[in-house]
């Protein structure tokens, strides 16, 4: 579940990017600044998970100024343990929601602007 989230995350960050003015209403990701949320990886994060999480921080500090890392490494067993089953179903529901709200804007976005708008 948790790499599949990770893999996820990763697909959307460039969507994220691109539709940043279209975000999620109250979602406040930062506040005078500063994040409000950190990225987080485990000690033993494969490099493609490392990437995962390096990749959306280059984005989300393009787009808000705010820095999101150091990236907060704890123990795999940790992570999950701070993360509900409920709670992951939820963040993997809402992220599948916000990646195909995204997709959506990006596409109607890009026929607007071919339609000469």
């Amino acid at each position: 579940m948790e790499t599949t989230l990770a893999l996820a995350v990763a697909s959307c960050a460039a969507w994220v990017a691109h539709s940043a003015a279209w975000s999620a209403p109250g979602l406040t990701l930062t506040v005078e600044g500063r994040a409000k949320y950190a990225i987080v990886v485990a000690e033993d994060a494969a490099a493609p998970e490392k990437t995962a999480a390096d990749e959306p921080a280059a984005y989300l500090k393009r787009i808000t100024g705010a820095d999101f890392g150091p990236k907060v490494q704890v123990a795999r067993t940790a992570l999950l343990q701070a993360v509900t089953p409920i709670a992951r179903a939820r963040a993997a529901a809402a992220l599948e929601q916000l990646c195909r709200e995204i997709r959506s804007q990006w596409v109607t976005r890009g026929l607007w602007q071919a339609a000469g708008h």
